[in-house]
């Protein structure tokens, strides 16, 4: 779903109901949510294949998300905030 640039739509009750029940996000929010592949949540993080899943199974990473039977992807904003929490923590 593309959102025309400068505004802010609000979730359907459809897109609600899927959502959860949160309307009160805008629908540019979800609109800009992106999944992304192994390949550049390892450049992101800097982290090796199996350090990432080492983490996920430790719950000390975000949980993936099965795309298809062979796939799996992350949210992007899940992997940047995490990103941001590391660096607060470094004091």
């Amino acid at each position: 779903m593309r959102v025309p640039r400068g505004k802010a739509w609000r979730a359907t009750p459809r897109e609600k109901k899927y959502l959860g029940g949160r309307s009160s996000e805008p629908m540019s929010e979800i609109a800009t949510m992106r999944i992304i592949r192994l390949k550049e949540v390892m450049h992101k993080t800097g982290l090796a294949r199996s350090t990432i899943y080492k983490y996920m199974a430790d719950k000390r990473f975000p949980i993936s998300i099965q795309l298809s039977e062979h796939s799996v992807g992350w949210v992007e904003s899940e992997i940047n905030d995490w990103i941001v929490e590391l660096i607060s923590q470094r004091g």
